[in-house]
């Protein structure tokens, strides 16, 4: 799976089509943390993302996801997890992307 980011909007394009309503079911979550020379660092204010639109693209590959309101600037990690996505996988799907200042 490859995650792209526009604006609000996550694309994650599966390598075959996706199947049935499971790419409904999409989660998004993020935190910012602090940007070190050592490695490491807690998560800081965590907070689960609003989404606004999910939609499924003419060939059934991506799924794009839109967040309600203006994304937090960097450094901060957004995770976007499904329990159903893809279909036949034990415990779901979990990418993540970040943006650094």
């Amino acid at each position: 799976m490859d995650v792209t980011r526009d604006g609000n909007d996550f694309h994650l394009k599966f390598s075959g089509k996706l199947d049935g309503a499971g790419w409904k079911d999409v989660k998004i979550g993020s935190w910012s943390y602090h940007d070190k020379p050592d490695y490491g660092s807690p998560e800081n204010d965590k907070r689960a993302e609003k989404i606004s639109a999910v939609k499924l693209n003419a060939s059934d590959t991506t799924v794009s996801v839109t967040v309600k309101g203006k994304l937090l600037d960097g450094p901060r990690v957004y995770q976007i997890t499904s329990r159903k996505l893809p279909k036949n996988t034990k415990g779901g799907m979990e990418a993540f992307y970040t943006i650094s200042k």
